[in-house]
């Protein structure tokens, strides 16, 4: 765990939450355009979803993100002591006063998320139908993001590309019969 200007962070990719890499040949810190581009898009894509959010831990982060400077925190004492383990590693927020409630767990932050799917416009080509879980019908996912944070590497929870998994004129996924909100909640 890290501890940054009184936020806590594991879980989250560090070259967007960062926008810093790990440069693997030369075993050291480095900021790239590539990594100060997901950062920017990571600080951009939170600031707007943020917008109107106050609590704790969103306002601690929401300051992170303003000050943060990938350029200025390559010597970062936190960040060097994780060496090449920093490659890899994931990060979640949290603020030091209360490190059992992170960002993903606000109650404002679950409600605007669910609402943001609730809301999300169906493809037209869309698969629709019951969920096997929350039994609401809606668009079916067809593909099922990986679960991270798992000891041996990312995972998926269902993988149906063979034939001999396809049934009803059902392939992929659609035989899973999971809603792409239910998919997105647990992955």
């Amino acid at each position: 765990m890290i501890v940054t200007s009184g936020v806590h962070l594991f879980n989250i990719d560090p070259k967007y939450l960062f926008g810093i890499d790990w440069d693997r040949r030369n075993k050291k810190l480095t900021v790239t355009k590539n990594s100060l581009l997901a950062f920017s898009k990571c600080k951009e894509n939170n600031m707007a979803f943020l917008d109107g959010l106050s609590s704790p831990v969103i306002n601690a982060f929401k300051n992170f993100l303003k000050q943060w400077e990938p350029k200025n925190e390559l010597q970062n004492p936190h960040l060097t002591a994780l060496d090449k383990q920093y490659d890899g590693a994931k990060f979640v927020v949290t603020v030091q006063e209360d490190i059992t409630k992170p960002l993903n767990r606000d109650p404002s932050i679950k409600e605007k998320w669910e609402e943001s799917l609730r809301d999300k416009p169906v493809e037209n080509k869309a698969v629709m139908g019951q969920c096997s879980i929350s039994g609401e019908y809606g668009p079916i996912a067809r593909i099922h993001d990986k679960l991270t944070g798992i000891p041996g590497g990312d995972t998926c929870l269902t993988c149906m590309k063979t034939s001999a998994f396809w049934s009803y004129g059902h392939k992929e996924s659609y035989n899973s019969s999971v809603s792409q909100e239910i998919m997105k909640k647990y992955t």
